[in-house]
């Protein structure tokens, strides 16, 4: 009689774990997918604060060359084309230098006479394009 009641508290209890690990193990995986959906969104988070310390830098460094006088020259000279009183400014073109406002040489060398559409497919097709 013993021996049967340690079995039938045996049974029970294994039947008892086994309800409660079906009825924990939705939860537990539910908590485990929401703990990794954190993770993700974590490291997302991250990946974007380091993008924007890395431009916020970038634009902290613009600033603070903008903002002394050789770069406001700078920034004049590339996008306004202004330039210094008597200062000479000098274009580089096709391999000539000729200073601005001075007139260049007249070329000797006769250039062929070719038609438009020539000149068009050369310019797309020709070998040193690519």
């Amino acid at each position: 009689m013993l021996q049967n009641l340690k079995t039938s508290w045996l049974v029970f209890f294994s039947l008892f774990c086994v309800v409660v690990l079906a009825v924990l193990a939705p939860a537990v995986k539910a908590q485990f997918d929401r703990n990794r959906k954190i993770t993700t969104e974590i490291d997302m988070l991250r990946s974007q604060l380091y993008d924007y310390n890395k431009k916020n830098e970038e634009l902290r460094e613009k600033v603070e060359f903008l903002s002394k006088l050789s770069g406001k020259e700078k920034l004049a000279r590339e996008q306004f084309n202004l330039k210094k009183e008597g200062e000479i400014v000098v274009s580089f073109n096709d391999d000539r230098v000729v200073p601005v406002g001075v007139a260049a040489k007249p070329s000797t060398e006769i250039m062929p006479e070719i038609s438009n559409f020539q000149s068009w497919l050369d310019y797309f097709f020709a070998d040193d394009n690519f």
